[in-house]
């Protein structure tokens, strides 16, 4: 169980990778707001600015249940703290600069 779910989160990641890059044209410098494209596994932006980092901690999440290790539940806390600041950041330039940005939260949908 716990493995199927750290794939389906490394997939994810993946998948808003890919929906971040295909954001800017090739040699263009124009930012967009990122939005859910036709991969289901991008509908996680119409909850959190930067889902990307949801999914990376939830496939250590169920990683450190799956081997129910102690240094391996420290480490996902400690990349989820990082993470959580980078998303913080990331929230706030993209309310900064999107007039119309549209309300989510920065990394934990409804909570953070």
């Amino acid at each position: 169980m716990f493995f199927f779910q750290t794939q389906l989160c490394e997939f994810g990641n993946l998948s808003i990778h890919l929906a971040l890059r295909n954001l800017r044209p090739p040699g263009s410098k124009e930012r967009k707001i990122p939005y859910p494209d036709g991969n289901p596994m991008t509908k996680l932006f119409n909850s959190v600015s930067c889902p990307n980092y949801t999914y990376e901690f939830g496939s250590w999440l169920a990683f450190t249940t799956m081997t129910q290790c102690l240094p391996a539940g420290l480490f996902a806390l400690a990349g989820f703290y990082q993470m959580a600041v980078w998303a913080l950041g990331k929230h706030r330039a993209y309310k900064k600069d999107f007039k119309n940005y549209p309300s989510r939260k920065a990394i934990l949908p409804f909570l953070l």
